[in-house]
């Protein structure tokens, strides 16, 4: 095997694990991964700009809140209604 295809194959997968830490924050690590396997830096910024799935909104209020049971807006529990 030769050294190049040694030297694009390592980098592509740093950069798909730099996509993959990038994803996580926004809820998707796997897609994070092979946008930046397979594009580099611009699959970072595919990744960094798209939907963010971690966040959801709180039932009563409609307020975001990013993995946290009781809503920060109005004290509520976010995940039940009542």
């Amino acid at each position: 095997m030769s050294t190049t295809v040694i030297i694009w194959t390592l980098t592509a997968v740093i950069a798909g694990a730099i996509g993959a830490m990038v994803g996580q924050r926004r809820g998707r690590q796997y897609a994070g991964f092979w946008w930046g396997f397979l594009l580099g830096p611009l699959g970072w910024l595919i990744v960094a700009l798209g939907p963010d799935l971690s966040a959801s909104n709180c039932v009563h209020c409609g307020a975001k809140r990013y993995q946290i049971r009781l809503c920060t807006q109005c004290g509520k529990d976010a995940w039940t209604l009542g």
